[in-house]
């Protein structure tokens, strides 16, 4: 997952990566769990900090809230849910086949 935005303009650049860590370490057993999305159970590893907000959990899960409390309704529904869980689904298919799959949209 990359978390990396590049600006560039006529006279420079600006980049920001929330998941580039301060904090890295070398590891040489596997220890099971260090982080989500960890790109290597061995070697130099990076952990996020602050992983949920750099995810975007807690915002998500305030979002949520807010609109509860509001008694309005989110910017996700769950009709966008079933849509994006109709499209996984077809990509598990294709994976699991080896070719394009329809996307079937429950009725």
């Amino acid at each position: 997952m990359q978390l990396r935005h590049e600006f560039v303009g006529s006279e420079g650049r600006l980049v920001t990566d929330t998941s580039v860590s301060p904090v890295w370490g070398f590891i040489g057993q596997p220890v099971g769990y260090l982080v989500e999305k960890a790109d290597s159970e061995t070697g130099w590893v990076h952990p996020v900090p602050e992983e949920t907000r750099a995810y975007g959990f807690s915002q998500q899960m305030r979002h949520f809230v807010d609109h509860y409390e509001a008694g309005t309704e989110p910017s996700e529904t769950f009709h966008d849910g079933v849509i994006v869980n109709t499209i996984l689904d077809a990509c598990y298919r294709a994976m699991r086949s080896g070719h394009w799959e329809p996307v079937r949209y429950p009725a």
